[in-house]
């Protein structure tokens, strides 16, 4: 006997069957860094708008030493966050201090970063919190 789920299910499975199999999308591959100097195992990553210009910006930061970076659309151009620094994928870009710009909150080991974004006049976001020892 069906279940509530399976009559909940139903409808689903009879609209998605009528979707082609065979749909192909046309991804392009930009290489916004190359393997040689881009920091090694990036960990953390974020998609988000960081210098306020209504596009999405890549966050990453590094397992091995190399920092914390953002690259800004569409040029991909690097601007360096923290220079050195070894980073997990526990990291969220959001507006913190309510300035209506994205700031970079990580969890670490050592403590809880607060990087805040100084707004699209600077491309250097700076430490303002640590919870735990200083970074």
């Amino acid at each position: 006997m069906p279940g509530l789920r399976d009559l909940i299910n139903l409808p689903l499975l009879a609209a998605c069957s009528s979707l082609p199999l065979s749909a192909q999308v046309p991804f392009v591959r930009v290489v916004v860094e190359s393997a040689c100097s881009s920091p090694a195992k990036p960990y953390g990553k974020a998609i988000s708008d960081i210098d306020g210009d209504g596009q999405p910006d890549l966050f990453i930061s590094s397992d091995q030493g190399e920092g914390m970076h953002w690259y800004r659309y569409p040029d991909w151009q690097k601007h360096t966050i923290r220079p050195g620094g070894s980073w997990s994928e526990d990291c969220r870009l959001s507006d913190i201090d309510g300035d209506g710009d994205q700031d970079v909150v990580y969890g670490h080991k050592k403590g809880l970063y607060w990087y805040e974004n100084p707004g699209p006049a600077r491309t250097t976001i700076v430490l303002i919190y640590c919870c735990g020892e200083t970074g």
